[in-house]
Parts: structure tokens; C-alpha cells; sequence
């Protein structure tokens, strides 16, 4: 993971790394993509419509639960 982030700092754009994860661009077709950050198993992941939904559902009450 240290290395992914490094070569993004130093590139400013998709990491360059030889054992980087394929940065995938959004489409509206391709859903919307998230990057997993673990240890060793660093990817790339749809999100799926149920996951977006309780995504709002959240945002939307943010503003009336934030102080």
C-alpha cells in the first residue's frame, strides 16, 4: 500500500507502481467504482445500487444529525 500511495504522489495521476492496482474509469454504464484500501489486498470495487441507496439515505440525514 505504501508503494501505491508513493507513486501516486510522485505521478499525480494513476499510480505507476509495478504491482498497482488498474485505476478504472466511471462510466454511467460501469456503476460507480470505489478503491478498497486493505492491506494487501488493495482493489477496485463497483458499488451496488443497494449499497448507493444506503449511501443516501445516510447523506441525506447528515445534516440533520451533524452539530
Amino acid at each position: 500500500m505504501r508503494r501505491w500511495f508513493t507513486s501516486f504522489a510522485i505521478s499525480g495521476d494513476t499510480p505507476v507502481a509495478a504491482d498497482a492496482i488498474t485505476w478504472e474509469r466511471s462510466t454511467a454504464s460501469s456503476g460507480s467504482p470505489r478503491l478498497l484500501l486493505h492491506p494487501g489486498a488493495t482493489a477496485m470495487e463497483n458499488i451496488t445500487e443497494a449499497l448507493t441507496a444506503r449511501c443516501n439515505f445516510w447523506h441525506g440525514l447528515s445534516s440533520e444529525i451533524s452539530t
